[in-house]
């Protein structure tokens, strides 16, 4: 299966789960939910299709993630044979502390999704066109980063990267 087809395998999964699950509509859900990405953040039913969106290539581990959340989803909805098997190990994420640029240029990520930084560690830089850096990209809260731009042109305001803030323990 491509990837497109697999996004909105993911897109389709994930709004009739909610739908069936929480009985509420997709866009009002509120109640996390686990099925195949070891992020979980409270409040929302989040997949990992956010991660597909995070760089101009796709990585395997990810279109695999994807893949398995959604047959894993449809088990759960006795949607296919089998049961569901929930994720060992998650990490729940309390919130979301978005980094956004303050100048614009070319931006050199230091971090790569997946890794965890201290609060006020730098994560990346923008320099100007001749190579001097302008604005130093700083973690505003310790956590898990859960995106990172892959595009190194930037401008003024764009996301830069988004930290999530580990729950001290789950719902």
């Amino acid at each position: 299966m491509c990837v497109s087809a697999q996004i909105c395998l993911v897109t389709f999964v994930a709004r009739l789960s909610c739908e069936k699950i929480c009985e509420t509509p997709f866009s009002q859900c509120s109640r996390g939910r686990n099925f195949g990405s070891r992020y979980v953040l409270f409040g929302t039913l989040r997949q990992r299709a956010v991660s597909v969106s995070d760089a101009i290539y796709v990585e395997r581990e990810d279109v695999v993630a994807l893949t398995n959340g959604c047959l894993n989803v449809m088990r759960y909805l006795k949607m296919l044979p089998g049961n569901a098997s929930p994720v060992q190990n998650p990490v729940w994420i309390e919130r979301i502390a978005t980094i956004t640029s303050e100048s614009a240029g070319v931006f050199y990520p230091i971090v790569k999704r997946g890794w965890y930084v201290q609060q006020d560690m730098k994560i990346g830089y923008v320099t100007d066109l001749f190579g001097k850096t302008v604005w130093e990209a700083r973690a505003p809260s310790s956590g898990v980063v859960l995106h990172i731009c892959a595009v190194p042109s930037m401008k003024k305001g764009d996301n830069v990267a988004n930290i999530g803030v580990v729950a001290s323990k789950a719902p």
